[in-house]
């Protein structure tokens, strides 16, 4: 079922926050939200009329009054992209030329779409659901009704799980996402792409020193995981929840191990109240003062 909700009685926000608020509900349902800042009721805008379509992505365009929504893995003949007309509660087929991927039935943009008023384009940062290759840039032109496939871009190598947004100020294309490179896995990374001239740059990294206490971190955390492993099956294992001597000493080396890690400094007391834990045989003690810190540097 295809749902289209609103918040009624106020004002619409920016194109970035219906973005945000638009697409959480549209990886659900292909539907949309008329987005307002008013804690009022949740009601239904409309219902069906966009086919069957999982994971497409819902973008305003304010210069047009309207949203559009965007890919998805469509079936029954579901338009590629549709226009939803808030004042008059209609959906409107945009086109229904599927955009140029490789060798792909369909593609999947899950919420990664942006569109630029200037341009009248939309953009969408897909991926092939049959390749798994990431890193394509489709544009759609309004005025031509042609998609269009960007050349290759380096600097959007490896780069996925993205959300886009248009910089109309600055006219340019900004694009977030995880860096999939293995050196640097886990970390955001950001590319902004001239919508003029079409030249990519990178968005500016974190700082040397930063980076290196998030590394620091990283190890820390992943010291800590092995321990609450180790420290929760010497407690389960054992039904007076005491662990063995070998145990205990494994856990205790362990410990003086992480509490050597300069990134688990700010955690020294909680480490030592876990080692008094460990030698004094409550393991269940131990074991929850060890999650919380984990909890703790995680949040840090």
């Amino acid at each position: 079922m295809n749902l289209l909700l609103s918040l009624p009685g106020v004002r619409r926000v920016s194109m970035q926050r219906t973005l945000r608020m638009w697409s959480t509900i549209a990886l659900c349902f292909s539907a949309g939200l008329c987005v307002t800042p008013a804690g009022a009721q949740w009601q239904m805008e409309a219902e069906g009329k966009t086919g069957v379509r999982t994971a497409p992505a819902l973008v305003w365009a304010s210069d047009l009054k309207q949203a559009f929504l965007v890919g998805g893995e469509t079936g029954d003949g579901a338009p590629p992209i549709m226009a939803f007309h808030p004042a008059a509660k209609t959906w409107e087929t945009i086109t229904d030329k599927k955009p140029p991927v490789k060798r792909a039935e369909y593609f999947n943009i899950a919420g990664r779409v942006a569109y630029s008023a200037k341009h009248q384009q939309i953009y969408t940062y897909a991926w092939e659901q049959d390749t798994g290759n990431w890193g394509e840039l489709y544009v759609y032109n309004l005025a031509t009704g042609e998609w269009s496939l960007r050349p290759e871009e380096p600097l959007l190598a490896e780069l996925a799980f993205c959300t886009l947004v248009c910089d109309e100020n600055r006219d340019r294309l900004l694009i977030v996402g995880s860096d999939k490179r293995p050196k640097n896995l886990g970390y955001l990374r950001g590319v902004a792409i001239d919508l003029e001239t079409g030249k990519a740059t990178t968005l500016p990294l974190p700082p040397a020193d930063l980076v290196a206490l998030h590394q620091q971190q990283l190890l820390v955390h992943d010291e800590l995981t092995g321990l609450i492993g180790r420290t929760r099956l010497a407690w389960f294992r054992d039904p007076q929840e005491m662990g063995t001597e070998a145990e205990r000493t494994d856990l205790l080396a362990a410990v003086d191990r992480v509490q050597k890690e300069p990134a688990a400094k700010p955690w020294l007391a909680q480490l030592e109240g876990y080692r008094e834990s460990v030698s004094a045989k409550k393991l269940l003690a131990a074991l929850q003062q060890l999650k919380k810190v984990q909890r703790q540097l995680e949040l840090a």
